[in-house]
């Protein structure tokens, strides 16, 4: 990276293409985004999904119980669905008309992903959305704005969509 991109105020927007990610991304865009700031949008991906398909569990002709044509194709879907979302992504940052890139990053962990992706831009501020889990499934899965806003060593600002209904034990009025 060059030292001039290491100087600039970089803003990393966490995207999965949920509508809370770009709910946030919108929010940021629209109350935050100053033209001389840099935004980096960042996947976190894996090749879990490939791994977890269905296909592993038909019946296969291999004698070792495992298909290397099939993982291998597994995998090549897999990358084309993760190049159809960066795409979409570059999209979002055109149709803004901000300056930016999208970044890929692979990690287990979402959180950890984007944590690691602000670290190497060296960020000064992350953008993230939230799903509004109570507090048993939190506990029990995690959450990856939590995650973020915990081990983050730059300001975080975690956007909650308005439609979002998990009130936090408040009673409507």
């Amino acid at each position: 990276m060059a030292e001039s991109e290491l100087e600039r105020f970089n803003v990393v927007v966490a995207m999965d293409g949920s509508e809370f990610a770009k709910f946030a991304f919108e929010w940021y865009v629209k109350n935050v985004h100053r033209p001389e700031f840099h935004v980096v949008l960042v996947h976190v991906m894996s090749m879990e999904s490939a791994v977890h398909n269905a296909e592993w569990y038909k019946p296969n002709a291999s004698p070792h119980g495992y298909d290397t044509i099939l993982l291998k194709n597994l995998i090549e879907e897999e990358k084309e669905r993760i190049r159809d979302k960066l795409k979409v992504f570059g999209e979002l940052l055109q149709a803004a008309g901000i300056e930016g890139t999208v970044k890929s990053i692979h990690s287990e962990k979402p959180g950890a992903g984007i944590i690691q992706a602000a670290e190497e831009c060296q960020a000064k501020m992350i953008v993230t959305g939230c799903r509004g889990l109570g507090k048993l499934r939190r506990t029990l899965m995690g959450s990856v704005s939590d995650y973020i806003v915990h081990h983050s060593t730059v300001p975080t600002m975690v956007c909650r969509h308005p439609d979002e209904d998990h009130k936090h034990g408040q009673k409507s009025k």
